[in-house]
């Protein structure tokens, strides 16, 4: 045991000297963007397809996840619509096509996706990894105009619903996160609407529905919930609010931005954990909810008009690029690590694929709207 802490200690020490090698001054916003995209290519295995992430434990990368994947491959269908010259630079259409490819031969027979990445056949099911892929894949039939695409996600759909629970909760797949589970939820209710799927649209509400009411009644010493996870439930009620014109869901994600609000730091992190009900602060912040809060903040401030989301996305997006990795190891060169301190809980001492992912994804919302109007969001949701 001694001398596997050792091993690991001497792992550590180089991945921090990387780290602090790594130049204090920020890069500069398209640069951060071009270095993140090209973090995304260097991890790429033979077929095109991204790694999950980087752990300094093995000096390696990490096979591809559902989770990861959807995220690439929703990050560069928005980067084709916002930045197509960018998009073409940077090998999306053969990228998009892999990464598409590579979640359909993913899905089982049974019309899941796995949750891990050790057993892609046997691993159990994830309702959010699930959820993130069908909602990927139902955009990419729609960008390629190609309906067969989207048989997957009425697979999905068909098996979510049944194993949904009458008062719209996954007793089972949740992994004991509820929250993020929601995505699944809006998932539905778009599938319902995109591809005529018969009860999606109210499994996906009866879903809304438990959540805001768990969260109404938190306990008196708080609710724990990861923040990155109950970022993804803001950004699954606003989805829905907007294409449904649901008064309630817009309502309830513009007053539930404020427990995040709460708990960010002058820097600009973002404590990893919420404790709703009874606000305090994680030691550490996670990247992955940072950039999810960015986002949405930004989203909020183009719905609202509040000039205040704006300005808690810029802040929590400049704490990130801040942290950007600069370093000529092109694993790690561009990324964004799990948490900061790098030792915190959110996978430590590692870069994982989605803190990437989510990090351009804010940067591309930074500069596409400009920040200098008030553009409210027309969209039927699909913006994150």
């Amino acid at each position: 045991m001694e001398f596997i802490r050792n091993i690991l200690g001497m792992q550590s020490t180089r991945f921090l000297r990387r780290l602090k090698a790594s130049s204090a001054r920020a890069r500069n916003t398209q640069a951060g963007l071009d270095a993140a995209l090209k973090w995304m290519h260097a991890s790429a295995g033979d077929d095109g397809v991204p790694a999950s992430g980087y752990t300094m434990i093995l000096e390696d990368y990490l096979p591809p996840s559902v989770e990861v994947s959807a995220g690439w491959l929703r990050l560069l269908l928005f980067l084709k619509r916002v930045q197509p010259d960018l998009y073409v630079r940077h090998q999306g259409p053969g990228a998009a096509e892999s990464i598409a490819r590579w979640l359909v031969q993913t899905q089982r027979g049974d019309g899941t996706w796995p949750a891990g990445t050790k057993d892609l056949e046997n691993d159990a099911p994830g309702v959010f990894a699930g959820g993130l892929a069908a909602f990927a894949l139902l955009e990419h039939a729609e960008e390629s105009g190609y309906p067969e695409a989207a048989k997957p996600v009425g697979r999905f759909a068909q098996w979510l619903m049944q194993v949904q629970g009458e008062d719209g909760a996954w007793k089972h797949y949740t992994f004991d996160d509820p929250a993020a589970c929601t995505i699944a939820a809006w998932t539905l209710i778009l599938a319902g609407d995109r591809l005529q799927i018969a009860g999606a649209r109210e499994a996906g509400e009866r879903n809304m529905s438990f959540m805001t009411a768990l969260l109404s009644n938190a306990p008196r010493d708080g609710l724990p919930l990861p923040a990155s996870s109950y970022c993804w439930m803001i950004h699954a009620m606003l989805n829905a609010g907007h294409m449904l014109r649901h008064k309630e869901y817009l309502r309830f994600a513009r007053q539930g931005i404020a427990p995040l609000q709460q708990v960010m730091q002058a820097s600009g992190s973002i404590s990893a954990m919420l404790h709703l009900g009874k606000p305090r602060v994680s030691s550490y912040a996670s990247m992955y909810a940072n950039c999810l809060f960015a986002q949405l903040a930004f989203r909020l401030y183009d719905y609202t008009g509040d000039a205040q989301y704006q300005e808690a996305a810029n802040k929590a997006l400049s704490f990130v690029q801040m942290k950007q990795v600069k370093s000529g190891d092109k694993r790690i060169d561009g990324g964004v690590t799990g948490s900061w301190p790098v030792s915190g809980s959110y996978k430590p001492y590692s870069i994982p694929g989605e803190s990437v992912s989510s990090f351009a994804w804010a940067l591309l919302l930074s500069m596409q709207k400009g920040r200098n109007s008030v553009n409210k969001e027309q969209e039927t949701g699909t913006a994150s």
